[in-house]
Parts: C-alpha cells; structure tokens; sequence
C-alpha cells in the first residue's frame, strides 16, 4: 500500500462476487477454479443467465477482466424489470 488513499470504509458495501468460494477462487487462475469447480457460478461459458440470477447476459472476456469470462447484462435483460418480463425479485 502506497499510502496515498485513505479508504472511506461507510462506503464500502457487500461484494457477493465470489463470496463463499474460498480460497483458490482469490490464488487460482479462472480456467483452473472453474475445472476444479464444475459447479462453479462465478466465470461463464456461454450466453445465458448471470450468476445471480439478476440478468440476462452475454459471456465475455475483456480489457479488466483478462481471460475470465463473465457475464455481461444485457441493457434489456434485467430480470428485475417486469417491462422486460421478469418479476420484481
């Protein structure tokens, strides 16, 4: 830590991403935790629903993201949206 920042910790808020996941979610390359975790939510394969099930999304692999694919929502596809046929969760 540089030193420069100071956090403002009243701003932080829960992060579901990952949680529960353990260790070898944080040490692991994405590939190598997804293999060992078939059952794994967190990286996607393929187009379809996000891991919390809040959207609809693409699977994509990015700039910040490296070679972890994730789910990218959909601007019409949030599942919280009864416009776009989804329920109020």
């Amino acid at each position: 830590d540089s030193g420069w920042y100071e956090a403002n910790w009243d701003a932080a808020g829960y992060l579901d991403f990952g949680a529960g996941a353990g260790c070898s979610f944080l040490t692991s390359l994405c590939a190598d935790y997804a293999a060992a975790n078939p059952s794994q939510e967190w990286f996607c394969s393929q187009e379809g629903c996000a891991y919390d099930g809040r959207y609809k999304s693409v699977c994509l692999s990015g700039t910040f993201s490296g070679t972890c694919s994730l789910d990218l929502p959909y601007s019409d596809g949030i599942c919280t949206d009864t416009a776009n046929g989804g329920s109020d969760l």
